[in-house]
């Protein structure tokens, strides 16, 4: 498990390096807030090097001030993220990928899945890969 105090989980988490140190370069991103931390990981993931997959649905928002939740998924999940910085795929394609073995160990890869849990509690960030 790592901490995380701020939107990217690479600052300072020792995340970065663990991944490094794993020979991993793809990561699949899930979770809450689609234009915090979501948007945040799956942009500096894409500057680190890493290909960023977004399953469908797999985060998730709140309405705010200029938008509705169903608008800001739409923007992030549908106009930013795709062809720039993410691929943003359905479930069956997820699955798909995580389960062919055959792909992954071709390349002597695994994949991983950084999820977010809000603890309000102690008013952090806490994933575990």
């Amino acid at each position: 498990m790592f901490d995380k105090t701020v939107n990217s989980a690479f600052k300072d988490s020792g995340l970065l390096e663990y991944l490094i140190s794993k020979d991993e370069n793809k990561l699949i991103i899930a979770g809450l807030q689609t234009e915090y931390c979501i948007d945040t990981m799956v942009k500096c993931g894409f500057e680190h090097g890493f290909e960023m997959i977004v399953p469908e649905h797999g985060n998730t928002t709140i309405d705010n001030n200029f938008m509705t939740a169903e608008n800001s998924y739409k923007y992030y999940n549908v106009f930013v993220w795709p062809y720039r910085y993410a691929k943003c795929i359905s479930l069956k394609e997820t699955r798909n990928f995580m389960g062919n073995k055959k792909y992954h160990k071709k390349r002597n890869q695994s994949i991983r899945l950084i999820s977010f849990l809000l603890l309000l509690n102690k008013n952090q960030i806490h994933f575990s890969s």
